[in-house]
């Protein structure tokens, strides 16, 4: 799923940039799954984790239950608001971060497939659902405004550059910030590419 990350880049543009990014998570990706694949011994795969896991997505056929394109047009509902996936805003990225764990919680789980092929698009599901989350808390996490993130709450950028790492902690998807060790850099960024594009210098909104 890492070369469908970012399909569509809102606030920038669609085309070039997007093809880019995919193509090249995409391509890291597949070659990290091949190496990992490779070093795999078929002698320490735990069989029956592995067939239990398989059996639990197969039980799902033919069963009534929520479509994956439900699930997907959720998704699309809860960033679509101005205020979650353009002009951000703290209130309502939470609300849609809200909204997004009620239906992680309470739908995604009564996903079934009505014949073998929904069984690709019940995966996909559960991934747009998982990459909805990621995006959601990443943009909670920067308080500020760069490039196709704008924060109308925190409308200037900030002057540190950070990352934004996302892993989860006991079962739960958290993000957190980490500087950029620009230090290590022996070229440093002095100009930016919102640079090119007038940003208001306070909040649109009280």
């Amino acid at each position: 799923m890492a070369g469908r990350a970012l399909s569509v880049h809102t606030g920038v543009y669609m085309g070039g940039w997007d093809t880019c990014i995919t193509s090249t998570t995409g391509y890291i990706a597949g070659e990290e799954a091949a190496a990992h694949a490779a070093d795999v011994c078929p002698d320490d795969m735990d069989m029956d984790a592995a067939l239990s896991g398989l059996n639990d997505t197969l039980n799902l056929l033919g069963k009534p239950g929520v479509a994956p394109k439900d699930v997907v047009r959720r998704m699309q509902e809860i960033v679509n608001p101005v205020d979650v996936s353009i002009l951000k805003t703290g209130r309502g990225l939470s609300r849609a971060l809200a909204e997004l764990e009620d239906a992680r919680d309470n739908i995604l789980p009564l996903l079934t497939a009505s014949v073998p092929h929904y069984l690709l698009k019940l995966a996909e599901a559960r991934a747009m659902t998982l990459l909805t989350e990621i995006y959601l808390k990443s943009a909670l996490a920067r308080k500020e405004s760069r490039c196709g993130h704008f924060r109308e709450d925190y409308p200037k950028r900030q002057e540190q550059i950070a990352w934004v790492n996302v892993e989860k902690r006991d079962g739960e998807i958290c993000a957190t910030l980490a500087p950029v060790p620009l230090e290590r850099y022996p070229v440093k960024p002095y100009r930016y590419y919102m640079d090119d594009f007038a940003y208001p210098d306070q909040p649109l909104s009280e």
